[in-house]
């Protein structure tokens, strides 16, 4: 993988949309489903990606020990299996 270098992040992210279904701290994003219709959290919202959550404290624990595990660069992939909700 050859990952582009951080200082060009901010631009990638503003101007493409190819970050759908990964995980970009940071990323303007789209609600896909109605959360909280009276916090406005509802289909279609803009929001900022902010952290990832995890059903159970094992898939939490499946992320981190694939992060620890490698030496990772900024922009380097870590798959994680569906469902994970980004918030």
């Amino acid at each position: 993988m050859n990952p582009a270098a951080p200082t060009l992040m901010p631009n990638i992210e503003e101007n493409n949309a190819f970050f759908w279904q990964y995980f970009v701290e940071g990323a303007s994003g789209f609600l896909t489903k109605t959360i909280n219709g009276e916090l406005a959290l509802v289909n279609g919202a803009p929001v900022t990606m902010h952290s990832l959550t995890f059903s159970t404290k094992r898939e939490n624990d499946i992320v981190r020990e694939r992060i620890m595990r490698g030496n990772f660069n900024y922009g380097d992939e870590i798959v994680i299996d569906i469902p994970a909700c980004i918030s």
